[in-house]
């Protein structure tokens, strides 16, 4: 955490640098209250710039067949394939891929544009301030008054794009977490199971049916869904699955760093992968068992 100081004011403010500084309950908190706050536009440009980011990437083999750069100017790159596709290098197979695929990257490319271009200063002062404000004000405790000068002179909006940023980079998931199966939460101990529930029980079935239900959401992006995961997962030692040790889990874990989240779903995430090649190689033998049993 970063101290920071307002002018006229002698209390220390903090913002968070990296996933360590912010705590599960917080960062959950802005999902649910300070995310649906966010301007349409900035999630529709998110949104399309990954569309185009992903159309670029099915593009880029055949810029390099085309002999062009893959960081090649945006602009040129429709008019170098077409003219590559009417002469003689281009295969019959580029002929059939690439005109569709590069019609659905103008089209991507233009819905970018069109977004872009209704983020203007206008914009910028009537929603994305607002919006910078709130976030700032929930990770670091200031006033959003303070922040937005209902209460004062108000702070300078380089200072507000400046804290936005360090927040955003604090709350953006790293690619990998270590794994650990210990954790101390408020003085006790806490581990991850060896592996995924069997259902053999009521208990277990409950204990499986809820994680599974949240496991699904975070496989489609659903972060809110973290705390419950966690909840599932993250026991004391021999503890058994009940409803209690579930709600009672969900409130304490909203103290745990969001860096201890993120790993607890990476291991999700892995034991999940394992648990379905599992599930599947189980299910082949068990065709073959099947097969020699009619056959004998």
């Amino acid at each position: 955490m970063t101290v920071f100081t307002v002018p006229g004011e002698e209390t220390k403010y903090y913002y968070p640098e990296v996933n360590e500084d912010v705590t599960l309950g917080d960062y959950l908190y802005y999902l649910e209250k300070i995310i649906p706050q966010e301007p349409v536009e900035l999630s529709a440009f998110r949104a399309q710039w990954g569309i185009l980011q992903a159309l670029q990437e099915d593009l880029n083999p055949w810029l390099q067949k085309a002999g062009l750069a893959k960081d090649c100017d945006s602009e040129e790159i429709a008019g170098a394939l077409r003219e590559w596709l009417s002469g003689a290098g281009a295969t019959k197979k580029a002929q059939m891929i690439v005109p569709q695929l590069l019609l659905e990257w103008e089209k991507a490319k233009d819905n970018l544009d069109q977004t872009v271009d209704a983020m203007d200063d206008v914009w910028h002062g009537v929603k994305m301030l607002p919006f910078m404000a709130s976030t700032v004000a929930h990770f670091t405790k200031l006033s959003l008054n303070t922040i937005l000068g209902k209460d004062g002179k108000g702070m300078h909006v380089k200072s507000l794009e400046y804290l936005y940023k360090k927040i955003q980079r604090a709350i953006t998931p790293r690619e990998e977490y270590e794994y650990k199966q210990l954790y101390i939460v408020k003085g006790e101990v806490y581990q991850l199971p060896d592996k995924l529930m069997t259902n053999s029980t009521v208990i277990e079935f409950a204990e499986a049916a809820q994680f599974q239900a949240n496991a699904e959401k975070m496989r489609h992006g659903s972060l809110i869904s973290l705390i419950d995961v966690c909840a599932v997962l993250l026991r004391k030692p021999d503890e058994a699955y009940s409803d209690a040790v579930y709600q009672r889990n969900r409130e304490t874990f909203k103290t745990l760093t969001l860096a201890q989240g993120m790993e607890i779903a990476f291991f999700l995430m892995k034991q999940s992968e394992r648990y379905a090649s599992d599930f599947l190689t189980s299910t082949a033998l068990q065709a073959v068992h099947r097969a020699r049993a009619l056959v004998n």
